[in-house]
């Protein structure tokens, strides 16, 4: 029996808690997209039925005093359908302040090699700044992309070093002088040349987290640098993480990376996709991961997965640009669930209190959580 199967057990009989009950739910979550999952309303309805006569089954086997408990939580699942987990019943009235807290925008600071620092955001866009190679350019998902122009045909420059840097509650889009792509998260920041010609290599530095699909050259292999890891790599998906200081994660899509140890530099690792090399005080190790979580804010989804809370506050903190204060009383307390990452604050926090019973107010951006 899968752990699903022992869930489903638990949830015709009434005995299910909510955080199990997400994780049965999962299922569903393919309903909350259904233009992008290219779900016809054919292939929705049969799904419900054989999810339906399933139940009916199993119901009949059960004793009748739980049915009543099965049938109310059945209710549960199917108007999760269509909306997302809880979300369709009415929100809690937590004020107007919460509600006004909007998800991550394309924002960020622009430092040019000779130290002026432009806000790149809704008052800086379709910008070129010719003098260093560097446009801003509006973007449909990030808001804004900054992009390095191709200087190989141009005249031969001295490199120059740039930065950018988001804020909590920013997010940027960059596109380097060679074509690699880099998504840059919220908290997070990027140090970069202004062209890669004359180097045996292309080299970056980041501090926080970043999604990059590298353009392959075999004949220059991609590095980056952050405070712990050494990553190589020729042409590939992957993301790095810095944000928590005592673990730096590397987390491969495709392709192949390999890392290094700035501790033990004769240290290094092979990754294949669904692999994650992890530095920690321990030193430098791999894992086999879900994608969908470690790289939940690509898919503009917060993926809770028996999250402790300090995990999911410093999510929230990031995204939406608050302090977090936790009550000793909930340090204890982990979420599962998945929502989107486009949803307002008070939306998010309403849908964890439905996970797990809990209070919140937000004061000058500080937000309490008891």
């Amino acid at each position: 029996m899968t752990e699903r199967d022992h869930i489903f057990k638990k949830f015709l009989k009434g005995k299910v808690s909510l955080i199990e009950l997400s994780v049965l739910m999962r299922w569903l979550d393919r309903f909350r997209h259904p233009d992008s999952r290219e779900l016809t309303e054919e292939q929705i309805h049969d799904s419900l039925a054989r999810f339906e006569e399933r139940v009916d089954r199993e119901i009949k086997r059960t004793s009748v005093r739980y049915v009543p408990y099965a049938a109310a939580a059945l209710l549960v699942c199917f108007l999760s359908v269509g909306t997302y987990y809880f979300l369709s019943e009415e929100a809690s009235d937590s004020g107007a302040a919460l509600a006004a807290v909007g998800p991550a925008e394309g924002k960020a600071v622009l430092t040019l090699s000779n130290g002026e620092q432009l806000s790149v955001g809704a008052t800086l866009q379709d910008t070129v700044l010719s003098d260093y190679g560097v446009h801003v350019l509006q973007d449909e998902q990030y808001g804004l992309t900054i992009t390095q122009g191709n200087t190989a045909s141009e005249k031969r420059q001295p490199i120059l070093y740039h930065t950018v840097k988001t804020p909590y509650g920013g997010v940027v889009r960059l596109q380097l002088e060679d074509g690699t792509i880099v998504d840059l998260n919220a908290g997070s920041t990027i140090r970069f040349p202004n062209t890669f010609e004359g180097s045996d290599q292309r080299e970056i530095h980041l501090d926080g987290e970043a999604f990059l699909t590298v353009q392959r050259n075999e004949k220059k292999p991609f590095i980056v640098r952050t405070a712990q890891q050494l990553v190589e790599v020729l042409g590939t998906r992957f993301s790095i993480n810095t944000q928590d200081f005592q673990v730096t994660k590397t987390t491969l899509q495709e392709g192949s990376v390999r890392v290094f140890s700035s501790i033990e530099p004769t240290k290094t690792l092979i990754l294949g996709p669904g692999e994650q090399a992890l530095f920690t005080a321990k030193g430098l190790h791999k894992r086999v991961v879900n994608l969908d979580k470690e790289l939940d804010w690509k898919n503009n989804d917060f993926y809770f997965e028996d999250s402790p809370i300090t995990e999911v506050m410093d999510k929230i903190a990031h995204w939406y640009d608050v302090d977090v204060e936790i009550s000793p009383a909930k340090s204890k307390v982990h979420f599962t669930g998945i929502i989107s990452r486009q949803r307002s604050l008070k939306e998010v926090l309403d849908f964890l209190s439905k996970t797990e019973k809990m209070a919140y107010k937000l004061k000058e951006r500080r937000l309490y959580v008891d």
